[in-house]
């Protein structure tokens, strides 16, 4: 548990110092679950 602690924090730290490219990640991450759902409706 511990170590997975850590590496949340660690990614979270980074998405603080770099939060463009972590806004471009959950973007991309949005529009792929969005398109599953699409997809998985017709």
């Amino acid at each position: 548990m511990a170590k997975f602690v850590r590496a949340s924090m660690k990614g979270w730290a980074w998405a603080r110092e770099n939060s463009d490219a972590a806004a471009d990640i959950v973007l991309i991450m949005m529009t792929q679950a969005l398109k599953l759902k699409i997809i998985k409706e017709e």
